[in-house]
């Protein structure tokens, strides 16, 4: 995440999960992403978790199909 007032890079999402489409809150509280914890670099089989706009906070919003 860049900050503009100041020029800081923050990395929000260091998990080591693969992490895709992020999307802001209306609110800008939290950021949306669907997220990859085997490694895949395909989005099948991702789970849906938010995230703080600060990093803090990650919550599973729909666990990945399990067939």
């Amino acid at each position: 995440m860049l900050t503009l007032a100041t020029g800081a890079v923050t990395t929000v999402l260091s998990d080591g999960a693969v992490n895709w489409y992020p999307a802001w809150s209306p609110d800008g509280a939290w950021i949306m992403h669907s997220k990859n914890a085997t490694g895949s670099s395909s989005p099948a089989g991702s789970e849906i978790w938010a995230i703080r706009a600060d990093g803090t906070g990650a919550i599973l919003v729909k666990a990945a199909a399990r067939f």
